[in-house]
């Protein structure tokens, strides 16, 4: 391989580098789609992402991709969940 080659690959190889630190190549090659996602609330199925998140964190441990309490239920699957840990949500399971 020539030196032109070589430095044509690293140049290549920077500017990859230098887009992944302000863009998550994740959410460019991800083909979840935030509005269908959604939970299971005490029974009722919920297309709202943020707010299925946002009630999963107040539960100190979660398992098998259910949340339970006393009178509380939350059911939900693992595109959500990792959507919840994407959006930094302090989800615990």
């Amino acid at each position: 391989m020539d030196l032109k080659k070589l430095n044509l690959v690293l140049f290549i190889l920077v500017i990859l580098l230098a887009l992944n630190v302000f863009f998550d190549f994740n959410d460019l090659t991800s083909s979840t789609i935030k509005e269908n996602l959604g939970c299971e609330i005490n029974g009722d199925f919920v297309y709202d992402a943020d707010l299925c998140c946002h009630e999963i964190q107040k539960f100190s441990k979660c398992e098998n991709n259910e949340c339970e309490s006393k009178n509380y239920g939350i059911l939900f699957g693992d595109e959500l969940l990792n959507y919840c840990k994407k959006s930094d949500y302090n989800v615990r399971t």
